[in-house]
């Protein structure tokens, strides 16, 4: 599927980046989100959103996602159904348009690395 190989790109990018990572798949609750962020202590949390169901339920569930993890936690957020109108209803660190924007974000970001185990 290629939800699937889109984010096996954003999971290679972050390895060839220094990053340590776990790959969640696609269509995840986001209440499975917000549990392995907090359980691996994520630096970064990526989402994508290719296609927009109701509305109200996506805006809702990012603001849950970016109030429960931590502050130092960065969401990032991409996606081809992420237009101005919905950017705007949402809350997140960075908005990506695609992998070349995501792999110069992480480089720049030195802070949020930890070592690949």
């Amino acid at each position: 599927e290629m939800h699937d190989i889109a984010s096996m790109m954003v999971e290679i990018i972050l390895i060839e980046r220094g990053y340590s990572t776990l790959n969640l798949g696609c269509c995840v609750p986001v209440d499975s989100v917000i549990r392995a962020a907090r359980e691996r202590q994520a630096s970064i949390v990526w989402t994508s959103y290719s296609l927009l169901g109701n509305l109200s339920n996506v805006v809702q569930e990012n603001h849950s996602l970016f109030s429960a993890v931590h502050h130092d936690t960065h969401l990032l957020v991409g996606g081809a159904a992420l237009t101005s109108r919905v950017r705007s209803l949402l809350r997140y660190t960075c908005f990506l348009e695609g992998m070349t924007q995501l792999s110069d974000w992480v480089q720049k970001d030195t802070i949020s690395k930890v070592p690949v185990t």
